[in-house]
């Protein structure tokens, strides 16, 4: 059934876009007004001044940059694009603060500056939002597929096929508290580390990326190497990168390209063997 304009302006998802414009310009408006206050409390600026020049300053990077962000919000991902703008706000925020309060220490990591201002510059109750926020954004995505993985990948497939749906359930929320203590265990253990989390992170990332990288490449550009010779590779890739992270003879923005190298060397070259080609209708193709 199709969906009619309503008759009237009382429409539900009218008012909530009206409420949702009218909350945003007010949030605009009132943040004008508090930092032209705060720049004539700070006598950064004087009255006179800062009636002045405040409507301009705020403006003039909308006037001068809205048609570029409409280029980039039709462009790129809107999602991408607010995360990285709002990443620049706070950039350039702390940059600001900074200016006017020095830190008391140096920060023994870049990344610190962040944490640091949370813990030492806002109250309680916004350090207790802040901190859920981030917990929940970074824990919801990762254990609802983890959780999946574990009981549609695992349990129901070699454990118990015939299991009806409250069992699943159940055993879908185990496993997304089970997974959700892993993740705090492994948050808690990374103070300790010496490199950034994001580093730490991508370097693991790039140990199981290369053999994949490989094995694509391998299976889109070429039609004659077969699963056994696939396999083949991928161990070979995986020994690779097994080796390379235990001696460090490689930085790990490089194990990616080494593993996918490997993988797909070791692939075509096992190809040339009869005893590793697929044959079409059958597991092993004739010499």
């Amino acid at each position: 059934m199709a969906h009619l304009p309503a008759d009237t302006l009382r429409n539900r998802t009218f008012i909530g876009l009206l409420i949702a414009q009218f909350l945003a310009a007010f949030n605009d408006q009132a943040i004008h007004a508090s930092a032209m206050f705060f720049a004539i409390n700070q006598k950064v600026m004087t009255d006179a001044q800062a009636i002045t020049l405040m409507p301009i300053l705020f403006y003039a990077p909308w006037a001068l940059f809205v048609t570029l962000a409409g280029y980039y919000a039709d462009r790129f991902s809107k999602r991408n694009v607010l995360i990285f703008w709002k990443l620049v706000e706070i950039g350039i925020m702390l940059f600001a603060y900074h200016q006017h309060v020095p830190l008391t220490a140096a920060l023994s990591r870049n990344d610190e500056i962040l944490p640091r201002f949370i813990i030492t510059s806002l109250p309680h109750g916004a350090i207790g939002f802040i901190v859920a926020a981030i917990v929940a954004a970074a824990l919801s995505p990762s254990l609802n597929a983890m959780a999946a993985t574990t009981v549609n990948d695992f349990y129901l497939k070699y454990v118990r096929p015939d299991a009806d749906q409250a069992t699943l359930m159940r055993l879908s929320r185990q496993a997304t508290y089970g997974w959700g203590i892993v993740q705090l265990a492994v948050a808690l253990g990374a103070q300790w580390m010496r490199q950034s989390v994001l580093d730490a992170g991508l370097s693991v990332l790039s140990l199981t990326t290369g053999p994949v990288l490989g094995a694509f490449m391998v299976g889109v550009l070429t039609r004659h190497v077969g699963s056994r010779a696939m396999l083949g590779g991928m161990a070979a890739g995986a020994i690779m990168m097994a080796a390379i992270w235990s001696t460090g003879a490689l930085a790990w923005t490089w194990w990616a390209l080494a593993g996918a190298a490997t993988t797909s060397g070791v692939a075509l070259l096992l190809a040339l063997f009869p005893a590793f080609r697929t044959a079409p209708g059958g597991p092993v193709a004739a010499a």
